[in-house]
């Protein structure tokens, strides 16, 4: 917990805070969602980019794997 007087006197009034969104949807404030790793936090969006995925599709391969080899002992 912090005074929100500290805050004011130690923050440009630019700052950008980042607070719980139950926090925000409470006090009627909107902002921009982020996501949160343990190392960075990034705005939604640009994660979004940031985590594109290629997919391949193994189906489609021209090459013929051999089987593999293994037994079974039946006990």
């Amino acid at each position: 917990m912090v005074p929100l007087t500290e805050l004011t006197a130690k923050l440009p009034s630019g700052a950008i805070i980042v607070v719980s969104r139950k926090f925000c949807e409470s006090m009627g404030i909107e902002g921009q969602p982020v996501v949160s790793t343990p190392t960075m936090m990034m705005p939604l969006a640009t994660a979004a980019k940031a985590n594109a995925v290629q997919v391949t599709d193994l189906n489609e391969s021209n090459k013929e794997e051999p089987a593999p080899d293994f037994s079974v002992d039946n006990w």
